[in-house]
């Protein structure tokens, strides 16, 4: 299991140091071809050390046929990232989605 953490670091006193997110990637076990690995991936609710330890699931993703011996560790985790969602543009809510269909199906506004 590789365990990623954000950390924001204070130059003048570590003690005000903040855990900021954490996420884990595991690998599955599932069988794959020599030097691949497939990985669930997983970020926490949560932008304290004590809210982030509590573990409770924020998104997740997998990752497939990865190739850890070509590849650095890094790649992984951006693959992790964007497997979860970030990254990306937000999905439109349900709300506005149906707020859009009625004014283009009704004629709108304009």
């Amino acid at each position: 299991m590789i365990v990623v953490h954000v950390e924001l670091q204070f130059a003048i006193s570590r003690t005000r140091d903040k855990e900021l997110a954490r996420f884990v990637i595991c690998n599955t076990g599932e069988p794959a071809a020599p030097g691949e690995g497939h990985y669930h991936v997983e970020s926490y609710r949560g932008r304290s050390k004590v809210a982030l330890d509590r573990r409770e699931p924020n998104r997740s993703g997998e990752v497939r046929h990865h190739r850890r011996e070509a590849k650095h560790v890094l790649n992984l985790v951006a693959k992790g990232l964007n497997a979860m969602g970030y990254g990306q543009p937000p999905k439109a809510s349900r709300r506005r989605r149906e707020a859009y269909s009625a004014l283009t199906t009704h004629g709108g506004m304009c």
